[in-house]
């Protein structure tokens, strides 16, 4: 029997603690509330988690401020932004702050289950770095370095191949809009960067197609989901 995952979830709005209480409230979670910023930070000093959740908008300190307190002090841990105040300038501020993941409020319960445990498991088998990505039970990506391992071999990524998958292992099995991927890869939004990203999102295909349990879906005019097929089910 796995252990529980303890959450510490920093929300001042009464109602969406006690519907993500809901939704986790499972024998798999155990999950402390702090209503503000500031307490948040003290608990966490005081009991580490295994994963931080933070809403964006929150008196004394916001989730920005504490995520840039916790990464002074702990590389380990992993935070995730819960937000219902989430845009692309927003998520790419706090994924370089330090972020492992941005999730919308609006999530299906089951998604959000499943992202939070696959987060934990992430950590939990070793990958103690929060930069490595577990792809699939065959694959796992190092942002930092650039390097995808799928099947045992090892993969040097080009800089906008390693970019633009970082930017879609952040926002694992959520839509990645392509004003977040655009600026993501070029620093600015641009509409005329519609059929380059195409390009190299095909670009990428090829090189995880030795994976058969990883895809990257299209969402037309939307964005683009990467997923695997047991997750896939979910969505």
């Amino acid at each position: 029997m796995r252990p529980k995952i303890n959450i510490l979830y920093a929300d001042d709005d009464a109602i969406a603690v006690e519907l993500l209480k809901r939704q986790v409230g499972t024998d798999d979670f155990c999950v402390r509330i702090a209503s503000d910023g500031q307490k948040a930070w003290e608990l966490f000093q005081s009991h580490v988690p295994d994963i931080l959740l933070l809403d964006i908008k929150m008196p004394y300190l916001d989730g920005l401020d504490i995520i840039k307190l916790v990464r002074k002090i702990n590389q380990k841990t992993p935070i995730v932004v819960y937000s219902s105040h989430l845009n692309t300038t927003r998520e790419l501020e706090a994924f370089n702050l330090g972020a492992d993941d941005c999730i919308c409020k609006e999530i299906e319960p089951d998604l959000l289950i499943a992202k939070l445990k696959r987060i934990y498991d992430r950590v939990t088998k070793g990958e103690t770095d929060p930069q490595i990505y577990i792809l699939s039970d065959h694959s796992k990506f190092n942002s930092v370095a650039g390097i995808l391992t799928i099947n045992d071999k090892i993969v040097r990524l080009k800089p906008y191949d390693s970019r633009l998958l970082y930017l879609l292992c952040v926002k694992f099995g959520e839509l990645a809009d392509e004003d977040y991927l655009i600026e993501g890869l070029w620093g600015m939004a641009d509409s005329n960067k519609g059929g380059s990203l195409r390009r190299c999102i095909n670009h990428l295909r090829k090189i995880l197609a030795d994976d058969i349990e990883i895809m990257i879906k299209n969402q037309y005019s939307r964005g683009y989901t990467l997923a695997t097929l047991k997750l896939d089910s979910l969505l």
